[in-house]
């Protein structure tokens, strides 16, 4: 329930956003409908990026994106979902928690 509370504030923001940018925008925040077709762009298109990074890496699907051993430093031990865990070089290194993680991979793909 909280990643759905967590889309429908970044929905609600870019409405927000879009309608200080442009004019056009304001009368979306008359349909309510609006927010939702955002909340539901951004869990698809989220998910489409998962799957590609995952089909990039050969780990099946986005579950083993995360999946200890870490796939790019290795890492396999206590407090592995933890910021500061993973090797220097790790992308993970600075980032704690699996869905910020996830976020992350959604939004940048793999490099």
């Amino acid at each position: 329930m909280a990643s759905e509370v967590t889309q429908r504030q970044r929905a609600e923001r870019l409405l927000h956003d879009l309608t200080h940018v442009d004019t056009e925008w304001k009368c979306c925040l008359e349909h309510p409908q609006s927010i939702e077709k955002i909340m539901a762009f951004a869990a698809t298109a989220r998910e489409e990026a998962l799957r590609e990074a995952a089909e990039r890496l050969g780990v099946g699907d986005s579950n083993g994106l995360l999946a200890a051993p870490c796939l790019w430093c290795g890492y396999n031990g206590e407090g592995y979902y933890q910021a500061g865990t993973h090797g220097k070089s790790c992308p993970w290194n600075t980032i704690g928690g699996c869905d910020e993680r996830l976020d992350r991979l959604a939004r940048e793909g793999v490099k």
